[in-house]
């Protein structure tokens, strides 16, 4: 599934797209406004998530901040509107088929997280968490993105809202579990967490911290680790799921604003270089398996290349091992809006994620 997202609203239709193992578009069922009830209005689609019953989740931004639900042969898709400061960004579904939104703006002043139990999208059922106030976090920081481990934490990335260098970026680890009520748009209750499996980790990136986080954007679960992209550096991070110290790889040879990941089946972490128009691999150990930049070469030579990458955000893997990337912007003249395709570069690997999860096959071949 792709997100459509055109330069503003108005310019053109925001829609979602569905496309064929071999890339031909099979469905699209939201169209911006030209078929009434499908319309997702004004609003700018952000993230997707597959459930374990293949309904597709979306995030939206603008507008009345939707998050939208569509179900296979679906012609009008569920909206609920959220109420939290700020707007959903990431999004996540775990072994047991709940959905978590990560919510925050960088004009917000709370940062929660959002549960909607048992992949059920309404104004009822679902938890809202507080992440202000918690250890590590600050009501200046703001989540975007959103994953769950293999130990069925919900992981959630606070970038602060601050562009100065001192900027101060965060990733929380909690498990789903809660024990207050489910009523909708309430203030935000206290989850139960088990403190053997909660950790934050925090950097100064004006420090030089030994393992710093800049910038996070995507992350993703490997075998007993988490994955986090440092959209705003040249490296990606390794942390455990019991807390201590996290393992950055790349130092700028390897990565460019990576900014969002996937793991294929033999455990292998890739990722899509936003500043040089790439894709970086490297195996769960940290070694890296893709070209890299040996000091000498230009930087546009770190990962793999090719002329229909353009400034590659969203990547994911599918079950024959294809790597599928998004690109942000017009790849060439003849190369418009696109997705591209690493045909076989991968490991084959179990899907949707939720899947994998469930059966205890992430980082594993199907």
């Amino acid at each position: 599934w792709l997100i459509n997202v055109p330069p503003s609203p108005a310019a053109a239709s925001q829609s979602l797209t569905e496309l064929s193992p071999t890339g031909t578009p099979l469905a699209n069922p939201w169209n911006g406004g030209t078929t009434g009830s499908t319309s997702m209005g004004s609003s700018t689609p952000r993230n997707l998530a597959i459930d374990l019953t293949g309904n597709v989740w979306v995030t939206t931004t603008s507008g009345s901040a939707y998050v939208y639900q569509w179900q296979p042969y679906q012609t009008v898709p569920v909206g609920v509107p959220m109420k939290d400061p700020g707007a959903p960004y990431g999004i996540a579904v775990d072994g047991n088929n709940n959905v978590f939104i990560g919510h925050g703006s960088s004009t917000s002043s709370v940062t929660s997280l959002d549960q909607f139990i048992g992949g059920v999208l309404a104004t009822t059922n679902w938890i809202k968490y507080s992440l202000d106030g918690s250890a590590g976090n600050s009501s200046s920081d703001y989540g975007q993105y959103a994953a769950v481990d293999t130990a069925g934490n919900v992981w959630h990335s606070a970038a602060a809202a601050s562009t100065t260098a001192a900027s101060v970026v965060e990733i929380t680890a909690m498990n789903g579990v809660a024990t207050c009520g489910t009523t909708p748009f309430a203030a935000p209750c206290t989850p139960t967490t088990d403190s053997s499996l909660s950790a934050t980790y925090t950097a100064d990136s004006a420090t030089g911290a030994a393992n710093p986080l800049d910038g996070v954007w995507g992350m993703a679960a490997n075998i007993n680790s988490m994955w986090a992209g440092n959209a705003s550096a040249s490296y990606v991070t390794s942390l455990a799921l019991t807390g201590g110290t996290g393992t950055s790889y790349g130092n700028g040879a390897a990565f460019a604003s990576p900014r969002f990941l996937a793991v294929d089946g033999s455990g292998n972490v890739w990722a899509s270089n936003f500043n040089t128009t790439s894709v970086s691999e490297l195996s769960s150990a940290g070694t890296i398996l893709s070209p890299q930049n040996t000091g000498t070469a230009p930087a546009n030579t770190i990962g793999y290349l090719h002329a229909g990458l353009s400034s590659p955000t969203g990547i994911t893997i599918d079950p024959s091992g294809n790597v599928w990337v998004a690109n942000d912007v017009a790849a060439t003249a003849s190369v418009g809006s696109s997705v591209f395709e690493l045909v076989g570069a991968a490991s084959p690997t179990v899907t949707p994620i939720a899947l994998a999860l469930k059966n205890g096959t992430v980082g594993a071949k199907p």
